[in-house]
């Protein structure tokens, strides 16, 4: 009688087959289990990179406004999905892609405090929302805004302008 081949060449056994079967299902679990962490990972990254286009844009537009506690005349303002500024004079299609929005505030950190000599210098807060309204512009979320972030800024001119000329108003410089 002739030998039919070595054990080698008889192919898998089901136990062989279960097991590769279950090793994989683990590792394809786990992967799965690992995605929705790396979306978010990519999707937070996004966002933090528009969100630096955002303000630097913000921080420029602010520059020659009044220097006067309040709302900025200027704000809200508003952002597509790269960070490029909508403005008001817009037409509708390009409104329709707002995504973002970031309303600016000066507040007079020397008021009610015991900071002396700041020679005018100002707070801007900029409270950032996404996503908004496409129509209205209003935040979607409820709440506090996704990002709030404050900076410095100091008066065009110095103190003894308003001495010099009395319809003087200061402006934002950085």
């Amino acid at each position: 009688m002739k030998n039919r081949g070595s054990s080698a060449a008889r192919g898998f056994s089901l136990i062989e087959i279960v097991i590769t079967v279950g090793i994989l299902a683990t590792v394809v679990i786990s992967l799965v289990g690992i995605l929705p962490v790396g979306i978010k990972s990519a999707e937070d990254a996004a966002n933090r990179t528009v969100l630096a286009v955002i303000l630097e844009d913000v921080h420029n537009r602010l520059e020659g406004q009044l220097l006067e506690p309040g709302e900025v005349a200027a704000s809200p303002f508003f952002y597509d999905r790269q960070g490029l500024y909508i403005g008001e004079d817009s037409n509708e299609e390009v409104k329709a892609g707002r995504l973002y929005r970031a309303d600016a505030r000066l507040i007079d950190i020397a008021e009610g405090s015991r900071l002396e000599h700041t020679s005018g210098l100002m707070a801007v807060r900029i409270d950032v929302w996404w996503p908004v309204d496409t129509y209205s512009g209003a935040p979607l979320r409820k709440g506090k805004p996704q990002e709030t972030i404050t900076f410095y800024v100091t008066p065009l001119t110095g103190a003894d302008w308003p001495a010099i000329d009395t319809n003087y108003r200061p402006k934002i410089e950085f």
